[in-house]
């Protein structure tokens, strides 16, 4: 089977995915984030409770990651920089 390409990139090394987002009051002006990650070929469906969450599994779902991949993760209350993502 052929692998189509998107721009310049073939989708020979890719993982399509659509991520639902919602957001609820928490309190003192702030929301909490929720959502769905489905994989889009295979429709495997896993729910999150914040944006940590999403970040987890994305790295569980995805095949294995180098090491240089765990900056992807960023420590509790941290983002991981623009550049990482």
């Amino acid at each position: 089977m052929g692998h189509a390409k998107v721009g310049n990139m073939s989708t020979e090394h890719s993982q399509f995915f659509l991520v639902r987002l919602w957001s609820d009051p928490a309190g003192n002006g702030k929301v909490e984030w929720h959502g769905r990650l489905q994989h889009v070929l295979s429709g495997e469906a896993h729910s999150f409770g914040n944006l940590t969450m999403l970040i987890d599994l994305l790295l569980a779902v995805l095949p294995a990651a180098s090491p240089d991949d765990e900056d992807l993760h960023g420590h509790e209350g941290e983002r991981a920089p623009p550049e990482a993502i």
